[in-house]
């Protein structure tokens, strides 16, 4: 099932329950992109921390204290954790949680994972592959982004990096297969060049290229604010810019970019960051850049790119991934 359909689906399934309970004002509406949603409880507070939704990224919910907040299930455990901590904070502390999601994304086994900062869940509805859970606020809280601020030591091929990560970011805390394989085959880069790290994450790929080249001028882009916030740690000599699609650069140029680029949103595989990364990278290469990313085996990259530059190539490749360099 494609992501835009699961989001369809279990949208409605919440605004079935709204047309015959309305949540308590004043209403937040955390980690959703439904616009239907939004429209169905119009007026109401919305955050995200990822680009592209109804409201403007922030690194923690504004506003409150809420009497109800309704939370679209995250993609990850430690995600939920974060996400159930931000709730609570900004929940008034007779205020109701009320959590949604699908069965395939776990939100039966959702109950489970409210301590310590919810319980007394109950299920308000269950419909088709969907489920409501309201929940009430225990006494602890976890207040600030700081709080989550975690410190993990990485072994790379370009270095041992001590970096600042939080709960729901890419590979938290680990290097994953993808973008080691990218670190053993970094580009040689000298002198002051302008260099973007697409769908940057907590800043690997750049903390790496700055140790091969200490005067390289760097831009990390990412759609999630806390990924931004944690790369801006890592990196702090680099500019950080929050977007979900190049569009978002403006007029930029680069004399390099590289990327792991995300092909999942959710559980679902989404090829839709990668196609844009090959169509639209062109624009934001200065004469004679080149783009160079790490994907998957079985990602369409080459009918991509072979539209979008006039030459790419396979430039190393393992049993799972592909290196790829157009120019």
């Amino acid at each position: 099932m494609s992501t835009q359909k699961r989001e369809a689906r279990i949208s409605d399934v919440l605004i079935d329950y709204l047309t015959t309970t309305r949540p308590e004002a004043p209403c937040l509406i955390m980690n959703s992109a439904s616009a239907r949603l939004a429209n169905a409880l119009e007026g109401t507070a919305s955050w995200n921390r990822r680009a592209g939704g109804a409201a403007l990224p922030t690194p923690w919910p504004e506003g409150g204290p809420y009497a109800s907040v309704i939370l679209r299930l995250p993609k990850s455990k430690s995600e939920l954790q974060l996400a159930l901590a931000m709730a609570h904070a900004v929940l008034a502390e007779q205020g109701k949680l009320f959590l949604y999601g699908s069965n395939d994304e776990g939100i039966k086994s959702a109950p489970n994972h409210l301590a310590p900062y919810f319980d007394r869940p109950v299920t308000e509805l269950t419909k088709g592959k969907g489920r409501i859970i309201r929940a009430a606020p225990t006494a602890e809280k976890k207040t600030t982004l700081a709080d989550w601020r975690e410190e993990v030591v990485m072994e790379t091929p370009a270095g041992t990096f001590t970096l600042v990560s939080y709960p729901g970011l890419f590979a938290h805390g680990r290097l994953d297969a993808g973008t080691e394989t990218l670190l053993t085959h970094m580009p040689k880069t000298e002198g002051p060049v302008n260099v973007l790290d697409y769908g940057c994450g907590t800043g690997v790929i750049a903390r790496a290229l700055l140790a091969q080249n200490p005067e390289a001028r760097l831009t990390l882009f990412d759609n999630d604010v806390l990924a931004l916030e944690a790369a801006k740690e890592n990196v702090p000599q680099a500019d950080a810019l929050l977007g979900s699609k190049l569009f978002d650069l403006g007029a930029a140029k680069f004399d390099l970019i590289l990327s792991n680029p995300p092909f999942h949103v959710g559980k679902d595989q989404d090829f839709s960051a990668l196609e844009d990364l090959c169509s639209q990278a062109p624009k934001h290469l200065a004469r004679g850049g080149k783009l160079r990313m790490v994907v998957q085996r079985t990602a369409p990259v080459a009918k991509w790119l072979e539209a979008s530059f006039s030459s790419s190539s396979v430039v190393a490749e393992n049993k799972s991934f592909r290196i790829w360099e157009a120019r």
